[in-house]
């Protein structure tokens, strides 16, 4: 089991390698719209984003499945294995249901990025001071209406992962509180 959760722990920290190398976290600012053609590199590190997210949810729902295989393998009592089961059922239908909402919404702030991308990919602006100037009201109004949806789906984000974090606390201090 402990082997099961490193694979996981490493496939998700690939994962944020990933998102660092795509320049997600600073894309739409200053300074990576000026940077030569960071623009449409980035863009196209960023879809990629969606296949290497595809990978990570595949690995995560293999884990979850092979974990009840490996409780089955365990040598221990037949009770306490059924006890151990049900427990990891219950605890694999939560998780699931909790990261395939943290997928959904990953996937929805990389479309968003793309999105962003092919409005900047298309160079209809220039930088003023520390301002990106569009040459078009439709570029503004679609970026400004971007970057509203990033920053509340980000705001999301944050939420989904403490509720996420406040639910692993709860579970770790139940069985001391018996």
């Amino acid at each position: 089991l402990p082997t099961m959760l490193a694979k996981l722990a490493d496939e998700r920290k690939g994962y944020q390698v990933a998102v660092e190398k795509s320049g997600l976290s600073s894309h739409g600012t200053r300074a990576s719209i000026a940077a030569k053609g960071s623009v449409i590199e980035n863009c196209g590190r960023i879809e990629q984003l969606t296949k290497d997210l595809d990978h990570l949810e595949g690995k995560f729902k293999d884990h979850a499945t092979g974990l009840s295989a490996a409780i089955e393998k365990t040598d221990i009592a037949d009770r306490f294995k059924r006890e151990f089961l049900q427990n990891a059922e219950i605890g694999r239908q939560r998780s699931e249901a909790a990261g395939t909402e943290i997928y959904a919404l990953e996937r929805e702030l990389i479309r968003s990025h793309v999105e962003m991308c092919r409005i900047l990919a298309r160079r209809q602006w220039t930088i003023s001071d520390d301002t990106i100037m569009f040459h078009t009201d439709r570029d503004l109004a679609s970026f400004r209406a971007i970057t509203a949806k990033l920053q509340s789906d980000q705001m999301r984000q944050r939420a989904l992962m403490s509720a996420q974090l406040a639910s692993i606390r709860n579970r770790r201090e139940r069985p001391a509180a018996r």
